[in-house]
């Protein structure tokens, strides 16, 4: 129809004349021919326009298109202003401009955008019918549509007829849905406007976004359009959870509180729950994310399965998260138990027929290992939640003793799930708890301890914890918000200078750190303590095929006893139970603890009261007994590892302890040890130096050397002897630094191997280290 009245608007003179006089018609046929027979000279010359000066429009058109996606500036604008209807008309084309909208054009697509940026802003009204066609054309969720949105937003009133012209005679429901907020945003108030909104939402189905128009209704309407939205709480097909919040959301706009009403949520958990059954645990899935992945990944199996399984808790932390703090808890607790119940069933056993080797490899080691990992981390963050939705927790109670009680209790038993949900709970609300809980229990509470804790710090990053649920919250603005926090925790970059302190670290790949460049750390004190705690949790520092070869993160836990940083504390202990005594870190990590003093007294406490390993807890005795002191509860932390550990997990440790704490209570255990026959010579060198500390009978001179050690000297000895045979205790600094026992300043060995002060004074001098004693002429003082 379009092109038959074209055809005859341009042949027939507008319809003046039909098909025109027959007389015309034959001397136009005439001169066509001779044009084509070449009798008439077609490509006759004719007079060129005078050339004109280049446009300052045409230079801005040229600028938005080169300077991409940098947003344009305020002399643009004025130039713009300056120039209106010729910037209009240049703006209208740039728009429009389908070649420049793909992201592959010059400009990156951002030009159009830009213009249809500037049209809003001169509120050009020449624009409207083209910034309606851009909203209507281009997709829900691009740029352009959204700018062209606000564009006729800030026109404003002279926009609103147009539109409604549009929306009462299009048939396009999604674009009518999209300028519906428009709508409401300037025809508040409106007659005309609620009566077009009103006859779209008739028209409209809820799969097509007809809840979106609610809050337009509200807005245009008032208390008109209550009677028709409250209606809509009564149709059958309101069946989903997001239509229900927005037709809620509008009522109480106007003014109406709504009871919470039970909503089927049926075909959300269809969804959530067809998600995690028949998708995380298919070949399919795995397939599909993995796929695009570097080819040498693929010689590594369990490194992609862990990839793998990582990122796909990632994702449902994110989801769960959003729902927890997006959703009324009401609902939230309804969907949190059917995706428990999802996860309980989630398997990984589905056939890998014809898919290459090296998927079948990896969904293998997904379905031995990281896939049953992942299942149940999912598991801990749902009963955790569910606990706390439900308010079924009590909060007086301390979520150590829950986890303590929770991990003596058999796998299978509901009560262990009950403590753990309930210190889960108490977690979320923001209760402190002991870090190390995953590495001292066992499966499966271990691992839904792993997954609470990550879920944790996905929320303390966006300030949910305490965790708040709250409809006021836009769930639109918080994904982002936790994709950027988890990214965050994934991968924090340092600061510049920062980053040159920790490469340096990498770098040096020696056991110390001169005094220079321990005052650079120094300076940036406060800066650097989070990234040396993340080197020393980070294990590819420990080894000597990693970074620097093993020493980064002996010098980092050094450096946290050098900068006395008490929030270093807990990893310093995790260092100590992850090391053994005849390792680097191990001393160092014991030196720091000592360093920082009785601001780390919790962390070891801690360890003492929930630690499982014994030989851990000896060697941290030593720690406790030097800053715990004044702590009434440190004599019956040593001595209940006294009575539980024997002579090969390092007990001499727990007598040294003993010596340094000076409680009296010990001497009977001490004494009692010297009878002791499975103790060796250097066990009963520290139960000797213990009993002199207290005032008790001991050996007058140590045993015989030719007794046979059933452990290991410790690697810096604890006890050093004088030249008058004298026992005395052996303080390192952080550095591993001997510190007199007189004056704390650090010592050094001279070249006859003899201990004396670095800084040149001589006040006293010690002998060789541990068992090595020099023989010497007794001197009067």
């Amino acid at each position: 129809l379009i092109t038959i009245f074209n055809l005859v608007e341009s042949y027939t003179g507008g319809g003046d004349a039909l098909l025109g006089p027959v007389e015309q018609a034959r001397a136009d046929l005439e001169a066509a021919h001779r044009k084509a027979s070449g009798s008439e000279k077609v490509n006759e010359e004719r007079p060129q326009p005078p050339a004109q000066a280049p446009s300052p429009v045409d230079d801005l058109i040229e600028d938005l298109i080169e300077q991409g996606e940098e947003p344009f500036t305020a002399e643009q604008l004025e130039l713009c202003r300056s120039h209106r209807a010729e910037a209009v008309s240049a703006l209208i084309e740039l728009a429009t401009d389908e070649y420049l909208q793909w992201e592959d054009s010059p400009g990156e697509g951002y030009a159009p955008i830009r213009a249809v940026q500037l049209l809003g802003e001169l509120k050009a009204e020449e624009a409207i019918p083209t910034l309606i066609d851009i909203t209507a054309d281009a997709g829900i969720e691009t740029i352009i549509s959204d700018a062209a949105l606000h564009a006729l937003q800030e026109i404003g009133l002279p926009a609103l007829e147009p539109v409604l012209t549009f929306m009462r005679y299009s048939r396009d429901v999604e674009a009518k849905i999209k300028l519906a907020e428009m709508v409401g945003a300037v025809g508040e108030g409106n007659e005309q406007a609620y009566e077009v909104l009103a006859a779209v939402w008739e028209e409209t189905a809820w799969e097509d976004g007809k809840c979106l128009l609610a809050y337009p209704l509200a807005q245009t309407g008032g208390e008109r359009a209550v009677p028709l939205i409250e209606a809509a709480l009564e149709d059958p097909e309101l069946d989903d959870l997001l239509d229900y919040n927005e037709v809620a959301y509008a009522l109480e706009v106007l003014g109406r509180e709504l009871p919470f009403k039970s909503v089927d949520l049926s075909a959300l958990e269809e969804v959530l729950t067809r998600y995690i059954l028949s998708e995380i645990g298919t070949p399919d899935r795995l397939m599909s994310v993995v796929e695009s992945a570097p080819e040498e990944w693929r010689s590594d199996t369990d490194a992609l399965a862990y990839a793998y399984a990582a990122s796909e808790r990632d994702k449902l932390n994110i989801m769960l998260a959003v729902q927890a703090i997006g959703l009324p808890p009401e609902v939230s607790t309804l969907l949190v138990s059917a995706l428990l119940e999802a996860v309980e069933r989630l398997a990984f056993d589905a056939s890998t027929r014809g898919y290459p080797r090296w998927l079948n490899r990896t969904y293998a080691s997904l379905a031995r290992e990281f896939g049953p990992d992942l299942q149940l981390n999912l598991i801990g963050v749902l009963l955790a939640l569910q606990c706390y939705l439900k308010e079924d927790y009590d909060i007086a109670e301390d979520p150590d003793r829950l986890l303590a009680s929770a991990r003596q209790i058999p796998d299978d038993e509901e009560e262990q799930r009950h403590l753990f949900a309930r210190a889960g709970a108490l977690i979320l609300h923001g209760r402190s708890f002991w870090h190390l809980w995953p590495a001292e229990t066992d499966p499966p509470l271990s691992k839904w301890l792993e997954g609470l804790i990550e879920f944790r710090s996905l929320l303390e990053c966006v300030g949910q914890i305490p965790l708040r649920p709250s409809s006021e919250v836009e769930v639109e603005e918080l994904q982002p918000m936790l994709v950027g926090a988890l990214e965050e925790l994934r991968g924090r970059e340092p600061p510049s200078t920062v980053a040159g302190l920790l490469d340096a670290l990498v770098a040096h790949k020696q056991d110390t750190l001169p005094q220079v460049e321990r005052r650079r750390f120094a300076h940036r004190r406060a800066a650097i303590i989070p990234y040396l705690i993340h080197m020393i949790e980070d294990k590819q520092y420990w080894f000597e095929d990693g970074p620097g070869e093993g020493w980064p993160a002996i010098l980092a836990v050094r450096l946290l006893g050098d900068l006395k940083a008490s929030r270093g504390a807990p990893v310093l202990v995790s260092a100590v139970a992850d090391s053994g005594p005849a390792d680097i870190i191990h001393d160092a990590a014991l030196f720091s603890l000592m360093a920082i003093g009785p601001p780390a007294l919790e962390a070891v406490q801690t360890y003492f009261r929930y630690g499982r390993n014994i030989e851990t807890k000896t060697s941290l005795a030593e720690v406790l007994g030097y800053i715990g002191r004044r702590d009434a509860d440190t004599f019956g932390l040593l001595r209940e590892v006294w009575e539980l550990a024997d002579w090969t997990q390092n007990r001499r440790m727990v007598a040294l302890a003993f010596g340094i704490l000076r409680d009296r209570r010990a001497v009977p255990l001490l004494q009692a040890a010297l009878k002791d026959r499975d103790a060796d010579a250097l066990d009963l060198e520290y139960v000797g130096w213990a009993l002199q500390q207290l005032g008790a009978a001991a050996p007058s001179a140590p045993p015989a050397k030719t007794l046979r050690l059933k452990t290991a000297m410790p690697h810096n000895p604890r006890l050093i002897y004088d030249e008058f045979n004298v026992p005395h205790h052996a303080r390192y600094s952080p550095w591993g630094e001997l510190l007199c026992p007189d004056c704390g300043e650090p010592m050094t060995l001279d070249e006859d191997g003899e201990w004396t002060h670095s800084s040149g004074r001589s006040d006293r001098r010690s002998g060789s280290r541990g068992r090595r004693r020099r023989k010497r002429k007794k001197k009067r003082r």
